[in-house]
């Protein structure tokens, strides 16, 4: 199934953009067809770096606009894994450029870790530009943080095998560390400031309430539990000054000011009779994201209901461009399985307007990626070292048969790979065997689904390791997901629970430690009924790995 929810939005969107044949790979196609002509088009390459500049603003070049393209390189190595190294150059030659800003900025005087927020060419490299306050030398805390999620996808992408290690992680610990300055605390409640260097009001749609949720998780990962609070913190303060916006002032303004009495009292106000347009327009996306990946409670689910409903009572219009509008409103209409998104995904494609504004397309795409291609957690709320693109080419195997009556010994469990999406790897499966062979010139992960079976009046299910052949380097091989849900192979690893096995620990979803022939690992069913398996798994080249499985009293 197509990780779009709406299947009616999914057909008109393909459809739109591929002159009828509704396939998941002319979806993903288009994509990276967009992304590599737009990237063309705005790279501003220089010694010091990649720019993205914006042909309709004077060739200006904001951090806000580094954030989005590194973004977006890292989710294009996610989506199109055969060419990742290309789109790590890419990510690379950005944060060149991003971190030559953070230059400018000190030598400026400013005293944070950040990039200056806009710059403008000068000959072959870049120089700070100057608005009314003076040199722009302050950080916009909306880049500041998307550019810690990018350094999160990338360090991701390392620890996958896609990327090489390019020291992602140190630099994002620096970040992180900075970051917590761009929140002011009122009376409990973290409100999120504008910038590092001053705090007049807020911008509405500078939050990101995933995109904390995706940092505490990293956090977490690496065992800084402490620092995961405060992330996890202000992403549940973030949803409700995104509700309290929308309570209080009827829409989404482009800047407020937040009045804090309790964290129950909460009042937003319009800054400076702002109101929502090219600022602001980000907040329905950035709602859903945080919608399909956290969402934890009927409160959360109600403010996102409540800024659809929103959209929909303005015809989703709020700038002038239509298909921008549409763009930010399509995940969030997906997310909410809501039958206004197929109108949406049908305007975004009937025609564009003929000007070239950066800052439509580029927001275009990104609502577009997240839409078809979003980005899920596991279980733990731990960014799997899985991608979650959908199958480049599904595996050819054996049909899935119906979950079987068990008999009262050992039974073999029916093993069917219903879909995985590596090129890298790819498996056998006869009755209750499962091989997993790397057949790439690489180690590689997967994510597979392994059929139903009824486990009643079992209390084990006994996973050996049949046979190694070739040789593993890596310490981590297998993770078998036990869920009541049923997933498609592509889901697995991010949805579905991935219980230890006895006296084993769990790390990315997968058993930590090297296995060896014979070894079995033994999981607690007691008490189940009919549950759905699956695998994550990882294998190097020239290896093959069979695992057998087994039902047992």
């Amino acid at each position: 199934m197509s990780p779009i929810t709406d299947v009616r939005a999914y057909r008109t969107y393909v459809e739109n953009i591929t002159g009828g044949k509704v396939t998941e790979s002319n979806t993903k196609t288009r994509i990276i067809s967009r992304y590599t002509e737009l990237f063309n088009r705005y790279a501003l390459r220089t010694p010091d770096g990649v720019f993205i500049k914006d042909p309709s603003q004077k060739n200006q070049i904001v951090s806000e606009g580094q954030a989005y393209w590194q973004i977006l390189a890292a989710d294009l190595a996610r989506i199109d894994p055969a060419k990742a190294a290309k789109y790590q150059e890419n990510f690379d030659a950005l944060l060149k450029g991003t971190q030559y800003m953070i230059r400018l900025a000190k030598a400026s005087g400013s005293w944070g870790e950040f990039p200056a927020w806009k710059v403008k060419q000068s000959g072959n490299s870049v120089v700070l530009d100057r608005d009314q306050y003076g040199p722009t030398a302050n950080s916009a805390a909306d880049a500041d943080l998307d550019i810690a999620r990018s350094l999160i996808y990338a360090q991701n992408l390392v620890e996958q095998g896609l990327w090489a290690n390019r020291g992602y992680d140190r630099l994002l610990n620096v970040w992180l560390l900075q970051a917590r300055s761009l929140f002011v605390e009122q009376n409990g409640v973290l409100v999120l400031g504008p910038s590092e260097d001053w705090n007049e009001f807020s911008f509405t749609d500078y939050l990101d309430p995933a995109g904390y949720k995706e940092i505490a998780a990293y956090l977490t990962k690496q065992g800084r539990v402490a620092d995961a609070a405060f992330w996890e913190k202000a992403a549940g303060d973030s949803m409700k000054l995104y509700a309290e916006t929308l309570n209080d002032t009827g829409t989404f303004p482009a800047q407020i000011n937040v009045r804090v009495r309790s964290a129950s009292d909460i009042e937003v106000l319009a800054a400076n009779n702002t109101r929502m347009s090219y600022d602001g327009i980000r907040s329905p996306w950035r709602i859903a994201r945080y919608i399909t990946m956290f969402a934890e409670n009927n409160a959360e689910a109600q403010a996102a209901k409540n800024a659809l409903a929103h959209g929909s009572q303005n015809n989703f219009s709020h700038t002038l461009s239509r298909e921008m509008d549409a763009a930010m409103y399509l995940p969030l209409s997906v997310a909410l399985g809501s039958v206004s998104s197929a109108d949406l995904a049908d305007r975004i494609f009937r025609g564009r307007l003929p000007r070239d504004n950066y800052f439509d397309n580029t927001l275009e795409l990104l609502g577009l990626v997240d839409t078809v291609f979003p980005r899920k957690v596991n279980i733990n709320n731990t960014p799997s070292a899985a991608p979650v693109a959908p199958p480049l080419q599904p595996q050819t195997v054996i049909p899935a048969p119906q979950a079987v009556p068990l008999k009262d010994k050992p039974v073999a469990l029916p093993v069917v790979v219903m879909s995985g999406w590596d090129k890298d790897v790819s498996y056998t499966a006869s009755k209750n065997v499962l091989t997993v062979h790397g057949i790439g010139s690489r180690g590689d992960y997967d994510s597979l689904a392994l059929g139903a079976v009824n486990a009643e009046g079992y209390s084990k299910l006994v996973v050996t390791v049949e046979s190694i052949r070739g040789r593993m380097n890596a310490n981590r091989y297998i993770g078998i997901s036990i869920d009541s849900k049923n997933y498609a192979g592509y889901e697995v690893a991010n949805y579905a629970a991935f219980p230890a096995p006895v006296g084993k620990r769990i790390a990315d979803n997968l058993i930590d430690g090297q296995l060896s022939v014979g070894e079995q690992l033994v999981y607690d069913i007691a008490g189940k009924g009919q549950i759905y398996l699956g695998a994550k798994v990882y294998v190097e080249p020239n290896v093959s790995i069979t695992y057998s499985f087994e039902l047992q009293k």
